[in-house]
């Protein structure tokens, strides 16, 4: 009798003992130095994590910036309005890849919509990036007729691979993919998307307004403002 019920208490023990190790190992885990963040006067445990959540980013907003590269530089850098990225005409390459100025980071808001709406959503700079190409636009004659300047080829190459990451990274649906006129046609004029009738590899071919079945347009359009 006394050794069952000596086996029943050190069963007892071995399950309290168990358990209160389990509870410290996972307090350790909780306060573990890579998942505390110190904060201005508190700490911030990211231990937990909410299931009901997505990406900030909704929206790829495309522009040209109606200026040459120098001027297209300063005026995102130094004036009232800016772009995620800028696509020069003819980028550098390291590695043989093309180098984009990133000019705003993603999490931060650029100012590059202004006064904007797209399937059911406003201020667009709230939910969006946004990338300006550097490209004149056009030139007009006496009677009115345009000229559009065109994207050199390694300026598309460019515009290509920076818009699939980030389609790619944010699940951005092809819907969503845009050019200014489309979420501020009162503001903007409307110009031929860029010419991407260039072949890709496997024999497909990356046709005008497409980068894997999303539109690229680009379009012209007047300043921006927050």
């Amino acid at each position: 009798m006394k050794s069952l019920v000596y086996l029943a208490c050190s069963a007892m023990r071995c399950k309290l003992i168990a358990m209160v190790t389990l509870s410290a190992m996972l307090t350790s885990c909780a306060m573990h130095p890579s998942n505390i963040e110190k904060r201005n006067g508190y700490y911030a445990s990211h231990a937990h994590k909410a299931v009901a959540q997505n990406e900030r980013v909704r929206f790829l907003i495309q522009h040209y910036t109606a200026l040459d590269e120098s001027h297209s530089l300063k005026t995102l850098t130094e004036e009232q309005v800016s772009a995620h990225y800028l696509v020069p005409p003819q980028p550098s390459l390291i590695q043989g890849q093309p180098v984009v100025w990133q000019l705003v980071d993603e999490d931060k808001r650029a100012w590059h919509a202004g006064v904007s709406f797209w399937n059911g959503r406003s201020s667009l700079n709230d939910s969006s990036i946004g990338i300006e190409i550097v490209n004149k636009g056009f030139t007009e004659d006496m009677v009115g007729q345009r000229t559009w300047y065109p994207f050199p080829e390694k300026q598309v190459d460019a515009l290509i691979a920076l818009t699939k990451d980030i389609i790619q990274r944010y699940q951005i649906t092809p819907d969503n993919v845009l050019g200014h006129s489309d979420i501020a046609p009162l503001r903007s004029r409307i110009r031929q998307a860029v010419p991407l009738g260039t072949p890709r590899g496997g024999g497909h071919w990356r046709m005008a307004r497409s980068v894997d079945g999303h539109p690229l347009p680009c379009r012209s359009c007047s300043r921006r403002a927050r």
